[in-house]
């Protein structure tokens, strides 16, 4: 009844103050709800079990996708998030299923950004995949890059609701499209 409901919502409440709080949410599937914009780093030194809150070897992502794993994790309240991707060459892309929860109507929410300066300094490669797609209502805008693709896959893909905006992209050899959008999907710049 009622007493093992107070005592459930103070103990929960009490985990959740715990230092190791972190991991409860994630053990609890709570999202974390941002309280400002926040950046994620990913760079070719990086690691996957890095937090990817610090632009160092120790502390950045090693791939894109693993960023955006943990993007869609939390509550975006108002706020975006930025991954900012470090020069080099990367054989992976990402692929950003469903819309999040949170984030400002008038702005994409995640931004993965690459180069701006020089697009060719950060390359996308990939073979039989991708380099980047969003679906099921997913909304990314990605600038900086130069993206490529050998056997299949297309550079940009966009289905079932997706969105992707894009901005200073040099677009390489492709096995399939430069840009696919299908089912409702949207790319534009």
């Amino acid at each position: 009844g009622t007493a093992s409901l107070a005592t459930f919502t103070s103990a929960a409440r009490s985990l959740l103050d715990d230092a190791d709080a972190d991991a409860m949410r994630t053990t609890l599937a709570i999202r974390e709800k941002l309280t400002a914009n926040r950046t994620y780093y990913v760079r070719t030194d990086g690691s996957d079990s890095n937090t990817g809150l610090v632009d160092s070897a120790g502390g950045a992502f090693l791939t894109i996708q693993k960023a955006c794993d943990v993007f869609r994790t939390l509550d975006l309240g108002i706020y975006g998030v930025t991954i900012r991707v470090g020069n080099g060459t990367y054989t992976a892309g990402a692929a950003i299923l469903g819309a999040t929860v949170g984030g400002s109507s008038s702005n994409v929410p995640l931004t993965i950004q690459g180069d701006a300066a020089t697009p060719a300094n950060c390359i996308i490669s990939v073979t039989s995949n991708n380099c980047f797609s969003a679906a099921d209502g997913a909304k990314i805008y990605v600038t900086g890059f130069t993206l490529t693709t050998t056997t299949s896959g297309d550079c940009l893909i966009a289905a079932r609701n997706g969105e992707i905006k894009y901005g200073n992209i040099v677009f390489g050899a492709c096995a399939a499209h430069h840009k696919e959008a299908n089912d409702h999907g949207r790319i534009y710049n």
